[in-house]
């Protein structure tokens, strides 16, 4: 590998139309009047353009034969970029864009951007340019993946270079995901990546940048500052043509979206995207994985590991003491605090209650809210869905322990969805100062004097046994819910309760096993936990030689290195033995 992104261009059109001419008078700046009929695959020069990042640009010449349509075909279907090629001198090439072309692009690649290159642009005996004109309006209008159209001439080597120098903007620079072809406005993606960035700018929080935040953002994204000229040309532009987009306080949000709808529309779009990257952001504007990657990892660990004991291991051992990691990603407090300062931004009622529309709010920034992220959902907690929030509100207690589940679960998720809310920097940077690193405590440790549980800030039980002993009321009874609440499926809670060891608060993952669950059930994960609990109806004699055989069958499993605890359920019974 060169570090170069590669860009493979399709050259198509009819026979005759100028296609191999136009490569080799692009990448060779000659003009042959008996061309070949068609060019293998051609490597423009390294320096060809200067855009933003290195690439290697390769032309494939398409033949006209019609055996060689699938070959064709293929050659679309690989193409970052398609460039269709029309003879400005025969009308039939340029009423096939429309019956054959486009169509045939649009069905095998989607995605694709297309360039339309009206080649031959040089006699006397071209088409008149409003014929022209008015038939490339109509055809865009028809279809959106054409960029543009471009006039050109291989013999007079005119605007050649132009050709394919737009066609490696379209895929650096993609219009489809910022802008709606239909509406000529920014997509709902774009706006919620705009608005995160202004947000990030507005140091003060005023709701608005003023010059001094204009400026720290316009030297950042294009390594200089406007002039006072130039500030006071921008602020006139927004007041004149945006009556909401202008305060005294500076330029607020719909003023930054115009500026930026005006890049796209007047063909700048590099310019925006400069903006974007530079925040973090790839081209299906999310957060990229090379930001996301910056995540602190515990030691041994994998990008997909998950501390729910239902999901089996990824060496198929069902958890053994060997796979896992030895240690776990904790919130740091200065994440927690963060967090914490958010909700009171966003509790609209000061009542310590964050309401679905608090949350949506909280939230605008994100492609997909955190609340609408699995490992969000699956957890029930003290303080949602209690009579102080039965709307379907959250508490500041609730809001902070589901961060906490969903950091320990899925941090990669925690850590995008943060960055969503301004957290962690502008790409990631500050990810060391929102994730500690804790160790996982094992038997075999804590006879080693190691640090382990009394470090720890939230610890994870799963819950055994078999069917009716208790366990999903207990789950519950942990999230302070009453037992006869109906809930569905395997349940997942989260509280906060206090140790023996310190008397300071932890918060308690509880996963509740299948009660069909075996000793030897390949599908049960042991590694991610750090105590299992095994219930049993402290009533039935039966229901307990079962659990004690099942905790002596996992534990044999877990190879003694993770703790047990027989639960006696159902004491107030008064039936116990």
């Amino acid at each position: 590998m060169n570090g170069r992104r590669r860009i493979n261009v399709a050259i198509v059109g009819d026979r005759g139309v100028g296609k191999t001419s136009l490569i080799t008078s692009a990448a060779q700046e000659v003009f042959s009047e008996r061309p070949v009929p068609v060019l293998p695959p051609t490597r423009f020069p390294a320096d060809f353009a200067v855009v933003s990042e290195p690439v290697d640009v390769i032309a494939f010449d398409t033949s006209s034969r019609p055996e060689d349509a699938q070959a064709v075909d293929e050659t679309i279907k690989a193409a970052d970029v398609v460039i269709v090629c029309f003879d400005a001198q025969r009308k039939s090439t340029l009423q096939r864009l429309r019956s054959d072309w486009l169509p045939r692009i649009t069905h095998l690649r989607p995605a694709a951007p297309v360039i339309i290159a009206c080649c031959k642009d040089d006699t006397e005996d071209t088409l008149p340019t409003d014929q022209i004109r008015e038939f490339m309006e109509g055809l865009i209008r028809e279809f959106p993946v054409i960029e543009v159209s471009i006039r050109t001439s291989s013999r007079k080597l005119r605007s050649v270079l132009d050709v394919f120098y737009q066609a490696i903007k379209t895929v650096l620079y993609p219009k489809a995901p910022l802008l709606d072809a239909t509406t000529g406005r920014l997509t709902t993606p774009c706006v919620k990546a705009l608005l995160r960035i202004f947000l990030m700018c507005d140091s003060d929080g005023d709701g608005a940048l003023n010059d001094e935040e204009l400026n720290t953002f316009q030297f950042l994204c294009f390594g200089q500052p406007l002039t006072p000229d130039e500030l006071a040309s921008v602020r006139q532009m927004v007041a004149e043509r945006m009556a909401d987009g202008l305060n005294d306080a500076g330029l607020l949000f719909p003023g930054f979206m115009y500026l930026h709808t005006l890049f796209l529309t007047r063909g700048r779009l590099e310019s925006t995207w400069t903006v974007l990257r530079l925040f973090g952001y790839n081209e299906q504007l999310r957060i990229a994985d090379s930001v996301l990657d910056r995540l602190p990892r515990p030691p041994g660990s994998s990008s997909s590991s998950s501390s729910d004991p239902s999901s089996s291991s990824s060496d198929g051992s069902g958890g053994g003491g060997s796979s896992g990691s030895s240690s776990v990603l904790e919130l740091s407090e200065q994440a927690l605090m963060y967090l914490g300062h958010v909700f009171d931004i966003y509790d609209s009622t000061r009542s310590g209650v964050l309401s679905p529309m608090d949350m949506e709010h909280m939230c605008n920034r994100a492609p997909v809210p955190v609340y609408q992220v699995e490992a969000w959902n699956r957890v029930i907690v003290a303080g949602a869905g209690s009579s102080s929030s039965s709307s379907g509100g959250l508490t500041k207690e609730g809001f902070l322990t589901r961060w906490k589940v969903i950091t320990l679960q899925d941090p990669r998720t925690a850590f995008e969805q943060m960055l969503y809310l301004g957290m962690g920097g502008r790409c990631g940077e500050d990810a060391g100062r929102l994730f500690v690193v804790k160790p996982r405590r094992r038997r075999a440790e804590r006879r080693k004097g190691s640090l382990g549980l009394a470090d720890r800030g939230t610890l994870v039980a799963g819950l055994f046994g078999g069917l009716g002993v208790g366990k999903s009321s207990l789950v519950k009874a942990l999230a302070g819910r009453h037992y006869n609440e109906q809930l569905h499926g395997l349940l997942t809670a989260a509280g906060s309760t206090s140790t023996l060891v310190d008397g300071a608060p932890r918060t308690l993952v509880l996963h509740e096993a299948s009660s069909a669950a075996t000793a030897d059930d390949p599908t049960i994960d042991l590694s991610q936990l750090d105590v299992a609990g095994v219930m049993f109806d402290s009533a039935e004699p039966a229901s307990f030689a079962h659990a004690l055989a099942l905790a002596v069958g996992l534990s044999g499993r877990a190879g003694d290195s993770l703790p047990f605890v027989l639960i006696a359920a159902k004491d107030d019974l008064g039936m116990s033995n």
